[in-house]
């Protein structure tokens, strides 16, 4: 026979997770609470649980909102408790229950020691299975203060940037004055994202996108020393052309 019974309490925590910032500030984050049942078998004891996402507005996060809570029950495959006379370090057994019981949270070996339906519990005996609740909070980030703070900001700069074409292109001193203040105005967007952001091996999003920004003020300023040298070469060009004609007139006249 089998018994059915219910627990409700509150709990309060905090939670530590790693996250990925390569799709920052667009990024998704997935949080997991992860509940089990230790030391009784699956035989005994296993978990059924719904979960629904109630946050009330005077509780909810200025930056993120949480789209989806899903609750994942999975029998994880553990070991028979052994004598203490037994638990050594020098015993290859207490090592490899250790391995067993870190790898059976890992995504690679979950499905080799955590069978996901009942049939596989019959298969192989639920005395060695306990289950495990796994809560996973989805949360997104929300995204009005980047648009409006970094994003936007920079795409006037760029659009600023352009403004060099208007410019004759022997104004070369000020199409590098126009260019330059640009670059180090996106700059200063760089300074403020790295400062807010943690260290990470890789470039987030809106790094990537002000590092093009950046680049691309950049090249505005390449072009117009290479239009300033170009029209120096024209304008040299006429007056050759011209000083040969004068001297041409003046041996017909």
């Amino acid at each position: 026979t089998k018994s059915f019974g219910t627990i409700h309490f509150r709990l309060r925590a905090r939670w530590f997770s790693t996250m990925s910032y390569s799709e920052f500030p667009i990024d998704t984050q997935n949080f997991n609470a992860t509940f089990a049942l230790k030391g009784l078998p699956a035989s005994t004891a296993c978990i059924e649980a719904t979960a629904e996402s109630d946050i009330p507005p005077r509780d909810e996060h200025p930056m993120w909102t949480v789209t989806t809570v899903t609750p994942v029950v999975t029998p994880v495959r553990h070991l028979e408790k052994m004598d203490t006379e037994k638990m050594s370090e020098a015993n290859p057994i207490v090592k490899f229950r250790e391995l067993l019981d870190a790898a059976s949270t890992t995504d690679e070996t979950r499905e080799a020691y955590a069978p996901p339906n009942d049939m596989a519990c019959r298969e192989m005996s639920c005395r060695e299975m306990s289950c495990r609740l796994v809560i996973v909070i989805e949360a997104k980030r929300y995204l009005s203060y980047y648009i409006w703070n970094y994003i936007a900001i920079e795409i006037v700069l760029v659009l600023l940037g352009f403004s060099v074409f208007a410019l004759p292109p022997d104004s070369l001193d000020t199409r590098l004055s126009v260019s330059m203040t640009l670059v180090l105005a996106i700059n200063v967007f760089q300074i403020v994202i790295v400062e807010n952001t943690p260290e990470t091996g890789y470039l987030s999003i809106i790094s990537m996108y002000t590092v093009c920004n950046t680049v691309l003020l950049a090249l505005f300023a390449v072009q117009s020393i290479t239009m300033a040298q170009f029209f120096n070469v024209v304008v040299r060009r006429q007056a050759l052309h011209d000083r040969l004609r004068e001297l041409q007139n003046k041996e017909v006249a």
